[in-house]
């Protein structure tokens, strides 16, 4: 069965983790968060003619879904 990446266990367990954390600042009332970020890259002809490619890197935030 297929999720989003923060319904898993164990980005449930590392926001836990974050959460019960030492801070320095203990007056700091910011909220702690977890930003997963998933990289990829695929190649991309750039002529229609010949074998040049460039490979890109893509970036997306796994914290949002995939819906959106």
């Amino acid at each position: 069965m297929f999720s989003e990446l923060y319904d898993s266990d164990v980005f449930y367990d590392e926001y836990d983790k974050v959460q019960c954390a030492p801070s320095d600042n203990q007056t700091c009332k910011r909220e702690k968060v977890i930003t997963a970020l998933m990289f990829w890259s695929d190649a991309t002809h750039l002529a229609t003619f010949g074998t040049a490619k460039l490979w890109p890197v893509y970036m997306l935030f796994g914290n949002l879904s995939k819906y959106i």
